[in-house]
């Protein structure tokens, strides 16, 4: 049974856009959504592709609001561009912020509500995620072969296995009340946006950690047109710095007897894929501001000298 669409709406779908190839995807399978009872605000960053003319298939569907904006905002902060994409949210309660190439099952919609029914008035709730590729087939990349999301997770609990890469996440994968995400200031801000998301959780799940919704997925979309990892030294560079900032942010954020582990084992593992792409220089400038900060000993500092060198030297 299809619900009448905007009845008792408690949920915004947004999506900042701007590629076009599979935004078609992305809006049918929210259109297959067995429950309407959402508002979907869709800001175009001023792409150069005609993305209204996709939208405009749609329109009358289910409760759509599109606008284009003037300016290529994302480009130089990403995080000001999702930012005015949640401003266009009207009375929801709920913010669900999805992507322009990703999807999700039919039931997802009707299954965040049967949740929070049974568990209400929480700060951010959890889809189980699949990965897909450029033909949406389900796959499961090398790296990517993690741990399903318990159906809860306290804020300690959910840093330490980001910290640990135990738990795929994706923003996608979250939805979450607005005017929590508003109280806590919006997003969390890092050059490129790089682990604003994940910061942002933590942020958002101080109060009642993170609940799962357990019986429905989305489909995040690993794919050519992803913005993928750049091998130019300066974008490395500036991953690696708010690599730092994340991690600062994590110290300072999340009480564990194993942050500091968890914080050395997250820096080594941003070095062995950094290192290879920057000079031998900005390895020791990076990593003598990480020591700096953090104060490994002197067994975590050998073992970081080393697997850094070697990655860089192996190139």
């Amino acid at each position: 049974m299809i619900k009448n669409m905007g009845q008792c709406n408690k949920l915004a779908i947004v999506i900042p856009a701007y590629k076009a190839k599979y935004l078609g995807m992305t809006l049918e399978s929210i259109n297959k959504q067995t429950d309407k009872r959402f508002h979907l605000y869709i800001g175009d960053d001023n792409s150069p592709e005609d993305l209204g003319q996709i939208v405009n298939g749609y329109m009358g569907k289910f409760q759509i609001t599109y606008k284009k904006f003037d300016e290529n905002l994302g480009r130089k902060d990403l995080i000001a561009h999702w930012e005015r994409c949640i401003d266009m949210v009207q009375d929801e309660q709920y913010i669900w912020f999805f992507s322009d190439d990703d999807m999700m099952s039919n039931n997802c919609v009707s299954s965040f509500y049967a949740v929070l029914d049974k568990i209400p008035d929480k700060d951010i709730y959890h889809f189980p995620v699949k990965i897909i590729d450029s033909n949406s087939e389900v796959v499961t990349p090398k790296g990517y072969d993690k741990q399903s999301f318990p159906p809860f997770l306290s804020k300690e609990q959910y840093a330490m296995g980001r910290l640990f890469f135990k738990y795929n996440s994706f923003a996608i994968e979250y939805v979450f009340k607005k005017q929590t995400f508003i109280d806590k200031g919006g997003f969390v801000k890092f050059d490129l946006a790089w682990g604003s998301d994940d910061a942002t959780w933590i942020r958002m799940s101080e109060n009642d950690g993170i609940y799962s919704i357990e019986s429905s997925f989305v489909y995040w979309r690993l794919s050519e047109v992803n913005i993928s990892p750049t091998k130019s030294m300066e974008i490395i560079k500036r991953k690696l710095q708010a690599s730092l900032n994340y991690l600062a942010f994590i110290k300072n954020h999340v009480c564990s007897n194993s942050v500091d582990i968890g914080i050395f084992n997250y820096w080594l593992h941003t070095m062995y894929n950094s290192s290879k792409y920057i000079t031998l220089n900005s390895i020791q400038v990076f990593n003598r501001q990480f020591c700096d900060s953090f104060k490994p000993s002197i067994f975590q500092l050998a073992k970081l000298h080393l697997i850094s060198y070697i990655f860089h030297f192996n190139r």
